[in-house]
């Protein structure tokens, strides 16, 4: 498992939340409106951590289950946030949104 460094060819490579959530955290706006794009997104990463956190004590097979269940759902919400980007005058925001989508695949890696 690795992030998205080109020098690893062998690996599976898996997206990073983390890095993502820093992503929008740097092209957000100045003044961050609760309804814009990187506030949400920001939001839903949160989450997803806060789940993950809830979940320490669990079994790797438990772990998983509850991926299925609950963190699918809110990557699917996440996915749809990042592709409903019409209307947003940030670039950069439109452009971490389209990478968001590119890596979809890499990002549910766990889920």
């Amino acid at each position: 498992m690795v992030d998205q460094y080109s020098g690893y060819k062998q690996l599976t490579l898996v997206g990073c939340c983390s890095h993502l959530r820093s992503g929008f955290v740097d092209a957000a706006p100045q003044r961050l409106s609760q309804k814009s794009l990187a506030q949400k997104a920001i939001a839903t990463c949160n989450e997803m951590f806060r789940l993950e956190r809830s979940w320490l004590e669990l079994s790797i097979q438990e772990r998983q289950v509850k991926r299925n269940e609950e963190l699918k759902q809110l990557m699917d919400k996440f996915f749809d946030l990042c592709r409903d980007k019409q209307g947003y005058l940030n670039l950069n925001l439109a452009k971490l949104s389209a990478i968001v989508l590119t890596m979809k695949k890499h990002l549910r890696m766990y889920s």
